[in-house]
């Protein structure tokens, strides 16, 4: 009789779903910061996320069984010149502005709901080589959405595609988003379309497409991006980018960028061009020290900064 209780309770234990679980993970990058801006005095200060951005995030997922599983991820910005939560320039609202979601997953892909980029056409312009330093702000209008769920299908064919929306009853604009992303020869190709219209009934549309591929030593990679809205110019961003290992854990990167807002109406036309070249050095597997040089133009103003720092990914 004990053996038979013994067996039982042992076939129960293999039988059942795996128990839940939670990482803690994040991003800390912090360094010292020159700039120096035509007409005004140059400044030092430590400065945060410059090339990657800091953050604190909880993430888990529970095998339900039959191929089924649940997942979270809840995830705060932190800068870490400060130790403040939210970004450089601002202090967050929120417990966790950079995304708290919660979803399952299985053979049909995914889908999710919560708070969070509400498809991956937010985050094409990341396949820059040189992290936040190629991006340019105002053309993301599908980041960090609240209200939002997305539905993501399975690889097919080495692609992978992405739907979402938003709940406009929730109290944000209504929101829409497609995304495709996958390899052909090689060549990683991202495309996709957010759209959205405000309360006012003002719509704006962004388009974004990249690629990037691989030459051996050389990595390269190509973004462009439209946002075009109503009663205002169309902006265009492009970003032309490379990186090569040199090694001993050491990679020169570069990058060109251009970002453009035509004239419409009384509003003139503003052009703002960016070169930056910086070399990281690889100390392990999760620490990388950066040594990085920005050149913007803004309108004929121009900007130079000179960032050293060390990130730290755990």
């Amino acid at each position: 009789m004990k053996k038979h209780l013994i067996a039982a309770a042992v076939a129960g234990l293999i039988a059942a779903p795996a128990m839940a679980q939670v990482t803690v993970y994040g991003n800390v990058e912090t360094g010292i910061l020159n700039t120096d801006t035509d007409g005004k005095p140059s400044t030092t200060a430590l400065a945060s996320s410059v090339v990657n951005s800091s953050r604190l995030g909880f993430r888990g997922t529970e095998d339900l069984g039959g191929g089924l599983k649940a997942f979270f991820r809840l995830e705060q910005a932190v800068d870490l010149s400060t130790g403040r939560l939210g970004g450089q320039s601002t202090t967050s609202a929120n417990m966790f502005d950079r995304g708290a979601e919660v979803g399952l997953e299985g053979s049909f892909g995914s889908i999710k709901v919560g708070k969070f980029d509400i498809t991956n056409v937010e985050g094409i312009d990341n396949l820059s080589q040189i992290g936040n330093i190629g991006l340019f702000s105002g053309m993301d209008i599908g980041s960090d959405i609240n209200h939002a769920i997305q539905y993501k299908s399975p690889s097919i064919g080495g692609f992978e595609v992405q739907i979402g929306t938003a709940l406009k009853d929730g109290g944000v604009n209504e929101t829409t988003s497609f995304y495709v992303g996958g390899k052909v020869a090689g060549i990683d190709l991202q495309v996709g379309t957010t759209s959205d219209k405000t309360a006012a009934g003002i719509e704006r549309t962004q388009t974004a497409m990249g690629a990037r591929y691989n030459f051996g030593p050389v990595a390269a990679t190509v973004v462009y991006s439209m946002l075009e809205t109503d009663g205002a110019g169309d902006r265009t961003q492009t970003i032309v980018s490379a990186s090569a290992p040199l090694g001993d854990g050491l990679t020169v990167h570069g990058m060109v960028a251009n970002f453009e807002t035509k004239a419409f109406g009384s509003a003139k036309a503003s052009e703002t061009d960016k070169m930056a070249v910086a070399l990281s050095k690889a100390f392990s597997s999760r620490t990388t020290g950066y040594l990085g040089y920005i050149s913007t133009d803004v309108n004929g103003v121009e900007t130079n900064e000179l960032y050293l720092a060390v990130n730290h990914r755990f």
